[in-house]
């Protein structure tokens, strides 16, 4: 399905999007390659993240490809928003993440900054998902084991579940000596009705930095997690 894009060259892939008039006909694609140089009029869609431990399939080059289920499910809107075949530029799908040189070469901000450039619109992903979900227009999705899921409080068990999504904006690192208070949040993936939670890394030693990550995982998962609220001490009026 995925032709090797030419290291000693400039190459992009681009994928063209069939259109439908129903929401509820599966996606349909084909994948190209082009030279970087000399790209037909394309579409990139940015912020195209999605929870990747829950997916679904689109077709491309009449084979399955699986993506997080956001993404399909924004695909699945935009086939019926387009009245021709569309190409678009979607970073995970038109690189490979896991071909070593394809994540040195493409799966950079640099590139995708280029994409975005020379793209004829961009579209953001997670605002226009996130108004289809706040309109009705899309139901969230849980995994099977906890679509009846309830909120119910327990005691702390003796061996928590962490989450396993820890997405870091391309272009950040950590520093404990010069800290920051301009926090770049990878958006969250409202069809998985993603949150964001704190791990704090455990240590013996009450003088050393306090350490956390910031994860991402669906409300209704497998993942432990305590909840803190502030109880208010002033009386209502």
């Amino acid at each position: 399905m995925f032709s090797p894009l030419d290291p000693d060259s400039d190459e992009a892939r681009l994928l063209l999007l069939h259109p439908t008039p129903s929401v509820a006909d599966h996606v349909r694609c084909n994948l190209e390659t082009h030279p970087a140089i000399d790209l037909p009029s394309f579409v990139a869609i940015k912020n195209a993240r999605g929870y990747r431990f829950m997916k679904d399939v689109i077709e491309v080059n009449e084979r399955a490809l699986r993506v997080s289920i956001a993404l399909e499910r924004f695909l699945r809107y935009l086939q019926t928003r387009i009245k021709e075949p569309t190409r678009i530029w979607v970073r995970h799908v038109c690189v490979v993440e896991s071909d070593p040189q394809e994540q040195k070469k493409y799966w950079t901000r640099e590139f995708s900054d280029i994409m975005y450039a020379m793209a004829s619109e961009v579209f953001d992903m997670h605002e226009i998902n996130s108004r289809l979900v706040e309109n009705g227009y899309f139901g969230r999705v849980a995994e099977i084991g906890y679509q009846k899921w309830v909120k119910e409080w327990y005691p702390m068990p003796e061996e928590s579940i962490p989450p396993s999504v820890f997405p870091i904006r391309l272009g950040t690192e950590a520093s404990h000596e010069v800290p920051t208070a301009e926090f770049q949040y990878m958006p969250l993936d409202m069809i998985a009705d993603e949150i964001r939670i704190l791990c704090i890394m455990p240590s013996e030693d009450r003088s050393a930095p306090i350490v956390i990550h910031l994860a991402h995982c669906p409300i209704k998962c497998e993942v432990h997690f305590v909840a803190l609220s502030c109880k208010s001490n002033s009386s209502p009026a």
